[in-house]
């Protein structure tokens, strides 16, 4: 009995992953878990805001019935892993993140769900489109209210004199940049995931 269960676990963490990986557009379990791993070293906050956001959406589009066709994308997950980055990025640690990954993961799927819809009729795919207005509705929302404060941003620091070094680091924090951390270091660790 413990085996199916362990085996539908595992396909179910193996695909959770791989929508995460498809990040680099290569949809690899092994790419998602380097992938958060790299985050839960650098940021642990948003590793985690990221993987529970993918999580939420990937359920909330499963209850609402969406098409095995789109649930295979793994573009419900992709979406949420972004949205819980960049609440994780923008909103400080407290009250209003939590309800922003809470609100987020399904908002985003039920966005994921309708741009698919309607974009599929013009054979137009979806890829990460939906997570900007997820963010932007609760950023706009949430920040109105006392007990939500906005974080402080990750700081860049000064750029080097060298014209190679400027062009060499400011690639690498740019690859950081694609979850939210202008970081060398993990830009370089991101590079190897991928």
């Amino acid at each position: 009995m413990a085996e199916p269960f362990l085996g539908r676990a595992r396909r179910l963490a193996e695909r959770q992953l791989a929508s995460i990986g498809q990040t680099f557009f290569v949809y690899d379990p092994w790419v998602g878990l380097v992938s958060i791993v790299v985050l839960a070293v650098a940021t642990p906050r948003l590793a985690i805001a990221g993987t529970l956001a993918s999580v939420l959406a990937r359920l909330t589009a499963q209850r609402l019935g969406a098409s095995r066709a789109f649930l295979d994308t793994g573009l419900a997950e992709l979406n949420g892993w972004f949205l819980g980055l960049a609440c994780a990025t923008f909103f400080a640690v407290g009250p209003g993140l939590a309800v922003s990954l809470l609100l987020g993961g399904p908002l985003v799927a039920a966005l994921s769900i309708v741009m698919y819809r309607v974009l599929a009729t013009w054979d137009v795919p979806l890829v990460i489109g939906p997570y900007v207005p997820a963010f932007w509705l609760l950023w706009s929302a949430l920040l109105t209210f006392p007990w939500t404060q906005a974080a402080a941003l990750p700081l860049v620091p000064a750029a080097p004199a060298s014209p190679f070094l400027l062009v060499l680091l400011g690639g690498l924090r740019g690859v950081g940049q694609i979850f939210f951390l202008p970081d060398a270091a993990v830009g370089v660790a991101l590079a190897v995931a991928a």
